[in-house]
């Protein structure tokens, strides 16, 4: 940031008289930089503090005990500033001397004025926000008090009336100060260390535990043992969700959460996030619509990853208390006048108490204190989903009644382009005539085709049951298409099957049973299963429009050759399983446990095709890896392994030449995707 650009305040501050009006632009300046709701200046004066307000208004003088431990003390003691997410799980905050407001305190930060030349302390700037700071956050506000003290003391050093007898620190107290300091600061990083070590001396062997048992479960014809298989999954699944939640949590609170931004399509990324939670509702019993916003912009400016962590949190705890037989509806709106998309997660479940709701987003709370034994959980995901909708601009929110279910909903800017088009466009859409059969009234699926309808503006009627023998008559018209919502108790009901198999019009059928994966019908009979997503339901109607049609293509895939395939990683168990998984791909793997190993196996190898490295190892990272791989073999094929979710790691991978990362423990479908790409 140019912070020249503040210069503008030289006039302004030339003409100052007090002190008071000093602060009040230096306060207005800050609120251009940093995202608060609450900020004050605490200036050092003889006998305490003067408490100015964000208006620049002296709001009363204080007595500060410096010897209390509290976040305040150790700021003015050490001259170091200070940054606190969530307070209340701070051993250091003292809301009796940290919290200046008359406002509940969430997160805070705290930084020191210091005279240059002699190391006086002029003050303390303090901010308070529901929003988590980041470090950027504290380093951009510290340069800029910086900039601002340089203008000042060229431009009005004659304000400061100070006796420096009285306010120059003992050296020697100082320096016994932030020796203290330093070494709090040096035994919490070794604390942070070891945590951070240990979370991956877990994470390791539960990477290999995890993809032994999905190679066991790939042969595994048994179903009470493939249950069993099934369930260790399940269990080691969440012991690294439960891993990935602390340390997120972690990096919330000191700060160190960076979102990566850019534009990406969120009809494709957020459908692929719903579909992972169908084999879920069918195995709890539980009826799960979705309806995706065919206005939502063709692209959005966001953070897709985050915005689906959110996601997976929030419907993740909505399997969790819905109860068998249940409902679990999932909105994507688009709120065109604010640019903003809602997403809604609402289930008929156990509900939320009115008490238990005040600390639903605290970590580690639950409703109730049997919560976690019945329905297991550390109580994370919903503190880390309110922190991270916040950093994407917006919040999460919670409507609520016990024993009736619950609505989980956020906001979050798209930051569209002018212009940008929608993600559904459908060409002759005013020709179309589509009629929708009204066979069960109550049908959770028939509203939602509706409103699908309607949002594109595309034309409709709704048929009743006796059109039904209109299926046998002759062909349909051009754009002429007849949907049918196909339930399980339908066909019982209205003999469904006759009229599908004597059907002349062009019919669109939605199964909606989850057992159905790929129907049977007629040439003229599309189907369309599980989920419902508009890019697949307005697809299948745009194949009715004339001018769209194309002739069939092939999609049999040519076999693909045996491949040799170089695996880099530092951990023996890894390399024996990726081994096994590629053997029974039938592909030639090649083991390397050092980034040097692999550059010599490259060089003896030429035929090697592909190479998964891995990036936390000895000696070379995976990066550096790749950066040197692409020397030897330009054309080669490289995929970066990582068990950590983390933005940054993914990007310099990709800078490196990975055409992907992939996450361990690995998905082997996307494992199998890679090597067919």
């Amino acid at each position: 940031m140019d912070y020249t650009a503040f210069n503008y305040l030289i006039p302004a501050i030339q003409q100052t008289t007090t002190i008071q009006e000093v602060l009040n632009l230096f306060l207005e300046g800050t609120k251009k930089i940093l995202p608060h709701e609450e900020c004050y200046f605490l200036a050092h004066q003889q006998r305490g503090f003067n408490l100015y307000s964000q208006e620049g208004l002296l709001k009363e003088s204080i007595h500060i005990n410096k010897e209390q431990k509290s976040i305040l003390s150790i700021t003015m003691k050490s001259h170091y500033s200070m940054l606190s997410n969530d307070v209340k799980q701070s051993l250091l905050y003292n809301p009796k001397i940290d919290n200046v407001s008359s406002h509940e305190v969430e997160n805070l930060m705290m930084i020191p004025s210091i005279l240059p030349h002699n190391h006086t302390l002029l003050g303390i700037f303090i901010a308070y926000s529901s929003t988590p700071f980041q470090k950027s956050h504290l380093e951009k506000m510290e340069r800029f008090m910086e900039y601002f003290l340089e203008l000042f003391l060229e431009h009005k050093s004659n304000l400061l009336e100070i006796d420096h007898s009285l306010f120059n620190p003992n050296t020697e107290s100082l320096s016994l100060c932030q020796e203290s300091i330093e070494k709090l600061e040096k035994k919490i990083q070794i604390s942070q260390d070891f945590f951070s070590t240990m979370v991956h001396e877990i994470r390791t062997p539960m990477n290999a535990v995890l993809g032994f048992l999905q190679l066991l479960k790939e042969d595994e014809t048994d179903e009470t043992r493939r249950d069993f298989i099934e369930t260790a999954i399940s269990s080691g699944d969440m012991i690294t969700l439960i891993i990935n939640d602390l340390l997120d949590l972690s990096k919330l609170e000191t700060g160190e959460i960076d979102l990566n931004t850019y534009f990406f399509s969120p009809l494709e990324k957020l459908e692929n996030t719903a579909k992972l939670f169908f084999h879920t509702s069918y195995k709890k019993n539980i009826t799960f619509v979705t309806f995706f916003d065919p206005n939502i912009p063709y692209l959005i400016h966001s953070d897709p990853y985050r915005m689906k962590q959110i996601l997976n949190n929030l419907l993740s705890n909505a399997f969790k208390f819905t109860p068998e037989g249940g409902t679990i509806r999932l909105e994507f709106l688009y709120q065109e006048e604010e640019d903003s998309l809602l997403v809604n997660v609402i289930d008929s479940g156990i509900g939320i108490s009115p008490k238990a709701q005040k600390d639903i987003f605290k970590p580690y709370k639950q409703a109730s204190s049997s919560t976690s034994s019945q329905f297991g959980g550390t109580g994370l995901g919903l503190a880390i989903s309110q922190q991270l909708a916040v950093l994407l601009g917006g919040s999460l929110q919670l409507e609520s009644q016990e024993g009736k279910g619950s609505r989980f909903f956020f906001s979050i800017p798209c930051n569209t382009i002018k212009h940008t088009p929608s993600a559904i466009y459908i060409p002759h859409k005013q020709q179309f005539q589509v009629k929708l059969f009204n066979l069960e009234s109550d049908n959770e699926f028939f509203e939602r085709m509706k409103l699908y309808f309607e949002r594109v503006n595309l034309p409709y009627s709704v048929v009743e049951k006796e059109a039904l023998e209109e299926l046998k008559e002759l062909p349909s018209k051009a754009f002429e298409v007849y949907v049918l919502i196909k339930t399980p108790s339908s066909n019982e009901h209205f003999s469904l099957e006759h009229h599908l198999q004597g059907a002349k019009k062009q019919l669109l059928v939605i199964e909606t049973d989850p057992l159905i994966t790929s129907p049977s019908y007629p040439e003229n009979i599309q189907a369309i299963t599980l989920p419902i997503l508009p890019s697949k339901l307005f697809e299948a109607i745009q194949s009715y429009d004339p001018s769209q049609q194309q002739k069939a293509s092939s999609y049999a895939e040519t076999p693909k050759r045996s491949q040799t395939i170089l695996i880099v990683d530092d951990n023996s168990i890894n390399l024996k399983l990726m081994r096994e998984i590629l053997l029974k791909l039938d592909h030639t793997p090649l083991l390397a446990e050092s980034g040097n190993r692999a550059l010599e196996i490259l060089k003896e190898h030429p035929e090697v095709t592909i190479a998964f490295i891995d990036q936390n190892m000895p000696g070379l990272s995976g990066v550096e890896t790749m950066i040197e791989a692409k020397k030897y073999a330009p054309s080669l094929k490289l995929y970066g392994l990582t068990g950590e979710d983390d933005v940054q790691t993914e990007k310099a991978m990709i800078d490196a030449g990975a055409v992907a990362v992939l996450l361990k423990p690995l998905d082997l479908p996307k494992l199998k995707k890679a090597l067919l790409d």
